[in-house]
């Protein structure tokens, strides 16, 4: 358990590294931005603004609960790594489109939901006694 956590915590700052590095480079100017502000009637902006709000409402809840879904929770450990990493991944992916959005539309909305999903990357650290009550909960779930 403690390899499988390990590796998780390597994963977990990967993926917050990640878009702070490519919103460093942004800010830098080393990467363009700005590309579809004020394109067209703003219509594009809406949609995708849209989309953005219902991918990270959706997202971050489902992320939250994901091991208490009867689906999930029959799971025993050997799958822990692959499920925990499903489970970042489900924040990553709001937060990379909102980070996207954020740069390309130079929108603060986009912002604010990215620093919302951030937020919630911090209830979903892979501590040592995260990884032991999980797996330990569906292994008791599993035996009742």
């Amino acid at each position: 358990m403690e390899q499988i956590q390990k590796r998780l915590v390597i994963a977990y700052w990967v993926m917050v590294i990640i878009p702070l590095a490519f919103a460093v480079l942004m800010d830098a100017e080393l990467i363009e931005t700005g590309l579809l502000a004020g394109s067209t009637d703003g219509q594009l902006e809406f949609v995708c603004q849209m989309v953005a709000v219902a991918i990270t409402l959706a997202m971050i809840p489902l992320a939250l609960k994901f091991f208490k879904f009867k689906a999930v929770a029959g799971k025993v450990e050997e799958q822990y790594l692959r499920l925990s990493l499903c489970r970042m991944a489900m924040l990553e992916l709001p937060l990379m489109l909102n980070l996207a959005g954020y740069y390309l539309f130079v929108n603060s909305s986009f912002f604010h939901l990215g620093i919302i999903v951030l937020v919630a990357f911090v209830f979903v650290y892979p501590s040592k006694n995260r990884c032991l009550y999980e797996t330990e909960q569906k292994e008791e779930e599993g035996q009742a």
